[in-house]
């Protein structure tokens, strides 16, 4: 659960070198803002803490990337610790509703200004922009003011150190996937528009800006005419491999932790991601299983909720069936993905759903021709869509019973498997979930995926 770089080496804990990313980002240099979508815990908040901890002027004459590769790509880097950096992260601004989420806002907000004590009484500001930097840091902004706050703050920055500040921003999207559905989205919709693009588009004080996310939101003008955004997503070719672990990264943690022999167990759980070119491990799930004493368990899952799975089975129709039926056998489904999603996408389209799942990490795409081929990554996710069925068919109570199912698959003892089908039958809550073919399959396939 530790994010800072600067703590990770305080406490000499285990750092799995990611600062190729330092220089893939400062060597575009036609580009000032980049996004990077990727499935939550795959590392996105700890990169953005190494970003900071390299450019940030406040960690000036830090040895924390002594070693590190980013030493020899850059050495004697100007660039290193050589700016202001704006910190933002909108994970703590989530709300279901609009007047929480501007508390929370001005909250957040206030923590960045107390972070710039010196530019209160400093004789170069402007003394209106030190009045409302005032009333941000005291929480009393008015909207407005509140939404292009990050601008206000850059200019003031440019001005104090005479140097163009960085803006980091983690999680961008998760007040819209808190909101979703709810009736004040729109409103915090419109007001994350303006706080962003008054931010990163047109903002002559911004030396650059990385920005994190979960899902790049399309056609909701979130970065409507910002034509210097470079997106990074799961489809990527170029630093594909910063986000998550490699094979390599995997095998040399459990070797370097005394187990070399639990890395085929960290394949089967924990791999199956292509982000680029590159296979990916669940990163958070292999720290995990490394951390608990090798113990295999889906600790990725347990992390938020899965109910998007739920979204694609309650959509009805042949394919709907067959395709989960494909996908719980270990087969494949043929879907278009594209980089940007809206929430439309998360209503009743499968095809859209298949794209929200594959970017959030619930399937892996793999390029087929102009299209791609969709298929569970792991074990891990097998359990996920496993429990995800069973729990909408409404089988809760009845995991000893689906135990003893394996047990006679696997042994093929005809007679159990019958036994415990109409014992599984019988107790469904409500027969009208059972009342076609389709519903069978997809009880059946919920029931097989256990086997993984």
């Amino acid at each position: 659960g530790i994010q800072s770089v600067k703590e990770i080496h305080d406490r000499d804990g285990n750092y799995v070198d990611k600062t190729p990313l330092i220089d893939g980002i400062l060597g575009e240099d036609l580009t000032m803002v980049h996004l990077f979508t990727r499935p939550r815990r795959f590392g996105k908040s700890t990169n953005l803490s190494m970003l900071d901890a390299y450019l940030n002027i406040r960690y000036r004459g830090n040895t924390w990337f002594d070693g590190l590769r980013i030493s020899d790509l850059r050495p004697d880097d100007p660039e290193k610790n050589a700016y202001p950096v704006i910190y933002l992260d909108m994970k703590e601004m989530t709300s279901r509703s609009f007047d929480v989420f501007l508390e929370k806002t001005r909250s957040v907000i206030s923590e960045v200004c107390k972070s710039f004590p010196e530019m209160v009484d400093s004789d170069i500001q402007d003394p209106d922009d030190v009045t409302v930097f005032l009333e941000l840091k005291a929480q009393r902004s008015n909207i407005g003011t509140l939404q292009r706050s990050l601008a206000t703050v850059s200019k003031m920055l440019h001005r104090q150190f005479d140097r163009k500040p960085i803006i980091l921003i983690d999680e961008y999207d998760g007040p819209l996937n808190t909101a979703y559905g709810e009736p004040d989205h729109r409103d915090i919709m419109d007001f994350t528009r303006e706080l962003l693009s008054s931010a990163l588009k047109g903002n002559d004080h911004l030396r650059l800006g990385v920005v994190t996310g979960v899902m790049q939101i399309a056609k909701e003008s979130i970065f409507s005419g910002l034509n210097n955004l470079e997106v990074n997503n799961i489809l990527s070719k170029d630093m594909d491999e910063m986000f998550g672990f490699t094979s390599a990264e995997v095998e040399e943690m459990c070797r370097d932790f005394g187990h070399p022999e639990m890395f085929d167990v960290a394949k089967d759980w924990y791999d199956g991601y292509r982000f680029g070119d590159n296979d990916i491990y669940n990163p958070w799930s292999v720290l995990n299983f490394v951390n608990k004493d090798f113990k295999p368990a889906p600790y990725w899952a347990g992390t938020s909720g899965n109910s998007i799975i739920d979204r694609l089975l309650a959509i009805d129709g042949t394919d709907t069936y067959a395709n989960l039926v494909a996908l719980g056998s270990g087969g494949t489904v043929e879907s278009d993905i594209g980089p940007g999603v809206t929430y439309a996408d998360i209503g009743d389209s499968e095809s859209g759903i298949y794209n929200v799942l594959a970017f959030s990490g619930y399937l892996t795409a793999v390029p087929e021709g102009s299209r791609y081929l969709l298929r569970i990554p792991n074990r891990e996710m097998y359990g996920v869509f496993a429990d995800q069925i069973v729990a909408r068919l409404g089988t809760s109570g009845m995991s000893g019973t689906m135990r003893d199912l394996s047990r006679a698959l696997l042994s093929n003892d005809v007679l159990s498997v019958t036994s415990c089908l109409r014992d599984l039958f019988e107790r469904v809550i409500s027969s009208r979930v059972l009342d076609s073919e389709h519903s069978y399959q997809t009880f059946i396939a919920g029931l097989l995926m256990n086997l993984f």
